[in-house]
């Protein structure tokens, strides 16, 4: 039996070829929340930002929800955070362990086929459980332009117009490009609600005389240009395309614009608008989103609010909307991390604060007179209700110190607790909630954070019968995993290997998988397996059984694990003892329990861990393949994030396949017939 038809094939090798013979560019994803195309322009604006924002990274815990622009959950979303990866549930809903990012201006980036990408950038609490709300315009459909002729384009009823000359358009190489260009505009209101989440950044922009300055926005343009098959576009170096945006409430004849740099986070100045009539326009000269604001002179560098209600308990995960004193101007959105605080940034020194419930949102003013102040509620009203949960954090008989944990209702997205244990595993953290039957049984998803990006997942109840509640969450007999990878809805085992490397495993159909690659530097009986670097020994004659990190790079070991050369995998004792590398037909039965071959790829592979486009990608098996890329028989290193193939246990004496292989840009699975000489990652399969 084939797993791949013969028209679909011969597709495969030519990617192959492409991708592991000829070399001329290895696939290399962009540092996170790099531009996309950083041009001169965007290189002279990082040395300007890199020398008045710091490069101190702070650990933190990171949780959030992804929504679309009317505040519905969207599932889907892939998130970075720093080095890190996550997907949205159902609700929106995403959360990372320990990540580091940076101490005064941690990026948050969201991005969904079919939406403009969403950028947070906020201050966060170094060792708490910091949450953040991302909303996401739909793309629209897109206009289309010739670049060699330029012209007006109009978008969201007027609000957004873009005129661009004749030849103004280049490629992501600087090069300048005649085809056709896609554009995508969106405007970005400053008077609706939601608009804090939805705009990039956090209102934190570098002037032209090089320092940080609060600012107030008088509206936005989120544009993209792509080519007919999707990559990204630029404005071609020393041209400009002419952006006009309505002139909203009393704003002045001249106002700054400013540029959003992705790389930090931060605005920049980059010009004056004009104003026309009932409209501005200006001068762009790179394209992510453009920003009309005013500076805010009068402002504070830093300062931390906790926010406790009237019973003096601190209230966490609480969303507040941040505006001037009169109310008039939004300026961010936050949520108080696990303590009831946050941080902010060059803000006025005086805030309005607008506390938002489901039944009652609750306006504060605030004199910032130091570092640190605090924000007490008065008495709540209606159906709000402060609730404050405490307990024990357990592993059986164990207790998880010093250890975070989130609880987040399953059909009730608004339950939404978080905090972290004591010396002791005791905790209490207190939240806001409306409309609370105090007799239903809330089902609710408990995690706790055990290491190493790692948590236990399990569900229990709450029953909020009083505004006091006690309830212990006991983790014991619960799953262990990595949550990046993996699909968290479904249940895994674990085994580990002879050096200890501990892995999640699926079973799928009758069989049973590890969902991770493997990792082991030993053969089950004891035996080294040696660490093949460079090129002369990983091709010479008789190499002996071989390893190696992709690329030599040991920081890839924790998602892609180990390559392994075909002496290793001959010796049969890879695997932990009671498992083996699968053979030609233990693979044939899974793609045939998947779908065949047509439709197992993309239920194998993980929503991360691959490039764009992730055609296909469910994981709805479990199997969680990731691109770990392979060595060629040139030994050298190719297709991180775009392919990966695994190794059969023996030939097909028949068509010399020697492995299978999954693709980023298809979600078939197929074999493939290479020589002896290339280095394939390796899973297990239970005997």
């Amino acid at each position: 039996m084939r797993f791949i038809s013969g028209s679909l094939k011969p597709l495969l090798y030519a990617v192959l070829a492409v991708t592991l013979f000829l070399q001329c560019k290895k696939d290399k994803e962009l540092p996170d929340g790099e531009d996309p195309i950083t041009n001169e322009i965007v290189i002279a604006q990082n040395k300007r930002l890199e020398k008045v924002v710091t490069t101190t990274t702070s650990t933190a815990f990171l949780q959030g929800n992804v929504l679309d622009e009317n505040g519905n959950p969207l599932s889907g979303v892939e998130v970075k955070a720093g080095s890190k990866s996550q997907t949205t549930d159902k609700d929106g809903y995403f959360v990372f362990g320990e990540v580091a990012v940076n101490k005064d201006f941690a990026t948050v980036k969201a991005e969904k086929s079919g939406y403009m990408k969403g950028i947070r950038t906020f201050a966060p609490t170094a060792g708490a459980m910091n949450k953040v709300e991302i909303r996401l315009q739909t793309k629209g459909t897109a206009q289309n332009i010739e670049a060699s002729s330029g012209g007006e384009l109009t978008f969201d009823g007027g609000k957004v117009k873009l005129s661009l000359p004749a030849g103004s358009i280049a490629d992501a190489d600087g090069k300048a490009y005649t085809g056709t260009v896609k554009v995508y505009a969106r405007y970005i209101n400053p008077e609706t609600n939601g608009f804090a989440s939805v705009m990039p950044g956090n209102l934190v922009g570098l002037t032209d005389d090089n320092r940080l300055s609060g600012m107030i926005s008088y509206g936005m343009a989120n544009v993209e240009l792509t080519d007919n098959s999707g990559k990204l576009l630029q404005i071609a170096g020393g041209k400009t395309v002419k952006v006009t945006m309505p002139a909203i409430k009393d704003a002045p004849a001249d106002m700054p614009v400013w540029h959003f740099n992705e790389s930090h986070g931060l605005w920049v100045e980059a010009g004056k608008a004009t104003k026309s009539g009932s409209e501005y326009s200006f001068e762009a000269n790179h394209f992510s989103t453009w920003n009309l604001d005013t500076k805010v002179e009068d402002a504070v560098d830093k300062v931390t609010i906790t926010m406790k209600s009237s019973a003096n308990q601190s209230l966490g995960n609480q969303k507040v909307d941040i505006y001037t004193s009169d109310f008039s101007n939004r300026l961010r959105t936050v949520y108080t991390d696990n303590a009831g605080q946050f941080t902010l940034l060059r803000t006025p020194k005086n805030l309005g604060l607008r506390v938002i419930t489901e039944c009652q949102d609750i306006d504060r003013t605030v004199n910032i007179t130091s570092e640190n102040v605090t924000v007490t509620l008065p008495n709540l009203t209606g159906n709000a209700k402060a609730y404050q949960l405490s307990g024990t954090v357990k592993d059986c008989e164990s207790t998880y110190a010093n250890s975070f944990f989130t609880l987040k209702g399953l059909t009730e997205s608004k339950i939404s607790f978080s905090g972290k244990t004591n010396s002791e595993g005791k905790f209490e953290t207190n939240i806001i909630l409306c409309d609370v039957n105090p007799t239903t049984k809330y089902q609710v998803q408990a995690m706790v954070y055990t290491g190493n990006n790692t948590v236990k997942l399990d569900t229990i109840e709450l029953i909020f019968s009083n505004t006091t509640l006690q309830k212990d969450i006991n983790f014991c007999g619960a799953a262990e995993f990595d949550s990046p990878y993996l699909n968290s809805n479904l249940t895994y085992g674990s085994v580990t290997d002879i050096d200890g490397n501990k892995y999640p495993t699926i079973q799928i159909g009758n069989q049973i998988w590890m969902a991770e690659n493997l990792k082991t530097t030993r053969l089950n009986d004891g035996k080294s397996i040696l660490n093949l670097r460079d090129s002369l020994s990983w091709y010479s004659v008789d190499p002996g059984i071989g390893w190696c990190y992709y690329d030599n790079n040991e920081d890839y070991n924790d998602i892609y694990g180990k390559i392994y050369n075909w002496e290793a995998v001959e010796t049969g004792k890879l695997c932990p003892k009671g498992w083996n590398i699968p053979s030609e037909t233990e693979w044939e039965q899974l793609i045939n329990s998947l779908g065949g071959d047509s439709l197992a790829g993309g239920k194998m592979k993980s929503i991360l861990g691959w490039s764009e486009p992730n055609i296909g990608a469910t994981n709805e098996s479990g199997f969680s393949a990731v691109g770990s890329g392979v060595r060629s028989f040139f030994a050298t290193f190719s297709g991180i994030g775009g392919i990966t193939m695994f190794w059969y246990s023996a030939k097909n004496t028949t068509t010399n396949d020697l492995s299978i292989a999954l693709l980023s840009e298809s979600s078939v699975v197929s074999p493939n017939a290479l020589t002896v000489n290339f280095g394939f990652p390796c899973r297990c399969i239970k005997d």
